[in-house]
């Protein structure tokens, strides 16, 4: 009796260890071997998707980006008053207008659509900074290339590794240096700042 127990026994066993995901016999595991390879392959694609990024999110925000460093720079080119603030300012309008033109290009090949305008968020970036009082003007606008910039070298870091394009993490390499260079020169800018009178030149 006890050994027809354990026949009957063992099948059921066989199937609670399936559910449980417990190694089966050898038999048994090179039945299933197919099906759960094709289950890794599966998981692996999903997972590569998650982690790639966007072609088309990442020149929409790139797109963005540029654009508004072009008008922020603009708008420093006329209201700043410390000469590495005005510096940091003409930098930002002609790198950025250059990496705009490199994006547009690879855009075009690749057939996405750039933006032409900023979008909610980054005019208000723009409202706000227009709208500074003269003696904070260039602390704001040098803290807001600082905060912009280091948000930018984490993106396009990540983008490097993430995009699935070869000109576009070219262009994103490019443009990573150029970035780190802008937050330096804003770094420094702060600092002459806050060695000269509030409001001074």
């Amino acid at each position: 009796m006890t050994r027809m127990k354990r026949m009957f026994a063992f099948p059921a066993a066989l199937g609670l260890a399936a559910t449980l995901g417990i190694s089966a016999p050898v038999d048994a595991q090179q039945r299933t071997q197919p099906q759960a390879e094709q289950q890794r392959k599966d998981m692996k694609k999903e997972y590569k998707k998650d982690k790639e990024m966007s072609a088309e999110k990442f020149i929409q925000e790139a797109s963005v980006g540029n654009m508004l460093e072009v008008r922020v720079g603009e708008i420093a080119r006329e209201r700043a008053t410390n000469e590495q603030a005005r510096q940091l300012a003409d930098r930002l309008v002609r790198d950025h207008g250059q990496a705009q033109d490199n994006l547009e290009q690879v855009a075009q090949q690749l057939n996405i659509e750039v933006p032409q305008r900023l979008d909610q968020k980054a005019q208000q970036m723009v409202d706000k900074l227009s709208q500074t009082q003269p003696n904070q003007f260039d602390q704001q606008f040098v803290q807001m290339a600082l905060d912009d910039h280091r948000k930018d070298l984490q993106k396009y870091s990540k983008a490097i590794t993430q995009l699935d394009n070869a000109d576009l993490q070219r262009y994103a390499a490019e443009t990573l240096s150029v970035l780190g260079e802008h937050y330096v020169f804003a770094s420094e800018a702060k600092k002459s700042l806050q060695t000269q009178p509030r409001g001074g030149a």
